[in-house]
């Protein structure tokens, strides 16, 4: 994730392209069919002086069925631009606070989000985004909120992790990573958790709320409510101010587990429920794979030799908020897994015997053998 700088241009490219260029010492209109490029330079990263324009595409049609070329916008100077290595990088970040040249920022919060679960939402209780600053709360809805900035409080942010001596603008950053391998998670990114005593279930939303506006003097800051600032003062400068979009790469939301902080198992160790008998009449509940699971225990994990893993398709007991582990059949007068007494229920119809034959045999008259069939 990046901070993509406002770069000055010398003038508009039409009129680079089809005026002729002249220098306007004590400023004024240009004549007519002329365009002033005086003191209209840019430093790029390296610090060369240079003429810089931009050249915006446009195209009539958003339907990319229509299989349209993109075309110049010759009366376009404005429009989305993207990062070039070549841009200039701004703004120092040197210490942590006044008087302390350590590094203790672990985050520069870019863009504040929410994700919502079920009834419940992630609240960013600390700055540093470390696992123990995210706490699972109750959602509540704007209508139920007294303020904005209760309702906003109600969210986290996403960041980089910058070093003393990294610029803040025109800088590639990876998002901050808070997982370390004591968490026993083989994964990178910014970790939210998610403990058994959470009790989160339900629906998953994802809301993007807007830029943090963050305020930089040699330092950075930003005010809880992520849309406000600080209080300013003469020397800060708004970051937001000097940047043309916040740019973010591959970006991905995804389920991961510690496994119980036990020895992981591998990719290929998932339930596969079937028959012990390989009856070639009978292959209905061989392979089965269950939409709806029931959940497991620690130790019915180590048994059966799954991974301890979030269960997304888990049904949630509503009394306790816990998955369900067992439930109780009337037909059977018994409690089970639903996966149990669902293979089992198959299992006892087709190894039932339909037909019963029943042969006597009787050794007679030195090893003839007369037998009799019934059915």
């Amino acid at each position: 994730m990046l901070l993509n700088p406002t770069v000055k241009v010398t003038a508009k490219y039409y009129d680079l392209r089809t005026k002729e260029w002249v220098f306007m010492p004590f400023g004024g209109t240009p004549p007519e069919g002329k365009v002033d490029v005086r003191g209209n330079v840019t430093k790029n990263k390296k610090g060369d002086r240079l003429y810089y324009t931009r050249k915006f595409w446009k195209q009539t049609y958003s339907d990319p069925k229509h299989n349209e070329e993109t075309r110049w916008d010759e009366s376009g100077d404005s429009g989305w631009y993207p990062f070039t290595d070549t841009a200039p990088e701004l703004y120092e970040f040197k210490y942590s606070s006044v008087g302390d040249g350590t590094d203790k920022i672990s985050k520069v919060g870019l863009i504040a989000c929410m994700l919502i679960i079920g009834d419940k939402c992630v609240v960013e209780t600390g700055s540093g985004s470390q696992m123990e600053d995210f706490e699972w709360r109750k959602y509540k809805e704007r209508s139920e909120c007294s303020s904005d900035d209760e309702y906003y409080q109600q969210s986290f942010t996403i960041g980089f992790d910058p070093k003393i001596g990294d610029k803040l603008i025109g800088h590639e950053y990876s998002l901050q990573n808070n997982i370390s391998w004591k968490h026993g998670v083989d994964s990178e990114g910014m970790a939210i958790p998610i403990r058994k005593r959470d009790h989160v279930s339900g629906a998953v939303r994802f809301i993007v709320l807007g830029p943090v506006n963050v305020l930089w003097s040699d330092i950075t800051r930003r005010h809880p409510t992520f849309f406000r600032h600080t209080k300013w003062t003469e020397d800060a400068i708004p970051l937001l101010a000097h940047v043309s979009s916040i740019q973010i790469k591959s970006f991905e939301v995804k389920v991961v587990s510690d496994n119980g902080k036990t020895e992981l198992l591998g990719d290929d160790h998932d339930i596969v429920y079937m028959s012990a008998a390989q009856s070639s009449f009978c292959n209905r509940k061989d392979d089965l794979e269950f939409k709806v699971t029931s959940a497991l225990t620690h130790d019915e994990c180590m048994q059966i030799g799954v991974k301890n893993a979030l269960c997304l398709s888990t049904p949630v007991d509503a009394a306790s908020g816990d998955g369900v582990l067992t439930l109780y059949s009337r037909m059977t007068d018994s409690m089970a897994k639903p996966e149990q007494l669902y293979v089992n229920s198959y299992y006892q119809e087709y190894h039932a015997p339909r037909v019963i034959m029943t042969q006597h045999m009787t050794d007679i008259r030195g090893g003839f053998v007369d037998s009799v069939c019934a059915l």
